[in-house]
């Protein structure tokens, strides 16, 4: 499935299929557990009943059969319903988080640096320099809560036994890059500052991905001698292991590769991190990254690229990327048509529930006539079909929202490798917020209020005493 999804090719509908089919298939089970639930109910109190809840009940068990296409309508329609909006939630705050994590910052611009590479056709072996831009511009934007310079580079190496082992690199300021980034506590050991408080001890100190100790057998406190190198730049280093983690902002845990046979080929990816003035004391000063963490939106960045007439060689915009998602074909074609299945179903649940009722309020009228000859009042009766409707709806609904978060457990983590294939990094969050569940118990209880509606009204219009001279003819 992820190689074909990496290849460009469309998601294999089976996949909404099995999940429809799941979700079917639990309905029809639910239709044993409702039957069951309703016939202990009634053993337990049937002798404290009064007659028109007893009533209820003995419909509900003798007519179980003709109920049962009503029942699966229902749980089908709220299952339908959260598992649709759990997959478009999921799928877009998903999104969005994994674009927070990989940018790691509101702004990440990289700025033109001045250089003699032109020269090196004159004299190739001349070393190339580079000048700095003024950074301290920087804190002139609009908005800008915190800077930070990051070197990173993809060309590491680090000497494994025999081997050099490839892995990315990044190169930081503790204290800077502490207040302009963050990551959420859960995906790692200890607090993110933490780490950084750790690496602020020793200018040699480096932290390492937890690949290196799980993959490569090292420890806190061993040594080891990584390789940098670059189009311009290389040098050689000793450090010292302080810690392990494993994630950090803008690494990807894992690379995934699509082999000639299409089959998809996942492996580790390695990375350091370490002091960006020591990397510049040992191989030099070469364009790096700046990190910007805005108070808001990031118009004042703009503003400021403009006035300066910065060349910028590099920029990513979190909020940029994000509204890009949303109006991208493939989230709009997916919430367009998950909208409109679940309105369909809605619609079609709403427009059966009310037939149903209402046949079947017309065929028990002969015998709703003899419930008023017996005594029974008329509020009595409408008692007795609210008991029936609450029996039936509030049960589908219930069995609905369980089997709508089993199978969003279940399908929602597959459906989602067609969204983030290539990017994911953070492990997959479900997402069903309270709002939405509440959103959509409310839509179904307008639609029960509605039918509601419609049968009181049939049982007012009702001509009992008609019925009961029919009766007796």
């Amino acid at each position: 499935l992820l190689a074909r999804v990496l290849a460009g090719k469309s998601l294999d509908p089976l996949i909404f299929l099995a999940s429809s089919l799941f979700i079917l298939g639990a309905g029809m089970a639910s239709l044993r557990l409702h039957s069951l639930i309703v016939s202990l109910i009634y053993r337990v109190g049937k002798k404290n009943w009064s007659p028109a809840v007893y009533t209820s009940f003995l419909q509900l068990i003798r007519t179980r059969n003709k109920s049962a296409f009503i029942m699966v309508f229902l749980v089908l329609t709220v299952s339908f319903g959260l598992f649709n909006t759990t997959v478009a939630r999921t799928i877009l705050a998903n999104a969005e988080k994994n674009i927070d994590y990989m940018q790691g910052a509101d702004i990440v611009v990289t700025e033109y640096w001045k250089n003699n590479v032109a020269y090196l056709q004159i004299d190739p072996n001349a070393k190339v320099t580079f000048t700095e831009p003024d950074f301290g511009k920087y804190g002139q934007i609009k908005g800008m809560k915190s800077l930070a310079k990051v070197f990173r580079s993809s060309t590491a190496s680090v000497q494994s036994g025999s081997k050099a082992l490839s892995c990315d690199f990044m190169g930081i300021d503790t204290k800077t890059f502490g207040e302009t980034t963050d990551l959420d506590a859960k995906y790692l050991k200890y607090d993110f500052r933490d780490y950084l408080n750790v690496l602020s001890r020793n200018s040699n100190a480096v932290l390492l991905s937890s690949n290196f100790r799980d993959k490569q057998g090292l420890k806190v406190g061993d040594t080891i001698t990584y390789s940098l190198s670059g189009g311009y730049f290389s040098g050689t280093l000793t450090a010292k292991v302080y810690g392990f983690f494993d994630y950090w902002p803008s690494y990807n845990p894992e690379k995934i590769t699509i082999l000639a046979d299409e089959s998809v080929q996942t492996s580790d990816n390695y990375m350091i991190v370490a002091h960006l003035s020591t990397i510049q004391e040992a191989v030099g000063i070469f364009p790096y990254e700046i990190w910007i963490d805005m108070d808001g939106d990031t118009d004042g960045f703009y503003d400021f690229a403009n006035e300066e007439g910065l060349k910028i060689t590099k920029l990513g915009d979190a909020s940029q990327m994000k509204e890009d998602i949303t109006v991208e074909p493939l989230f709009q074609g997916t919430n367009g048509i998950l909208t409109m299945s679940f309105i369909t179903i809605l619609l079609i649940c709403a427009i059966g529930y009310v037939i149903y009722w209402m046949l079947s309020i017309r065929s028990r009228e002969l015998l709703f006539g003899i419930f008023r000859a017996m005594g029974m009042t008329r509020g009595e009766i409408i008692k007795m079909l609210a008991c029936e409707q609450a029996f039936t709806g509030l049960f589908g609904i219930a069995f609905g929202l369980i089997t709508g978060w089993i199978a969003s457990v279940l399908y929602v983590p597959i459906i989602q490798i067609a969204y983030s294939a290539a990017d994911r990094a953070l492990p997959l969050e479900l997402i069903t917020k309270g709002t939405d569940v509440a959103r959509l118990i409310v839509i179904i209880f307008i639609m029960f209020a509605a039918c509601m509606g419609v049968l009181i009204r049939q049982v007012y219009g009702m001509k009992i005493s008609q019925a009961l001279k029919l009766g007796e003819d």
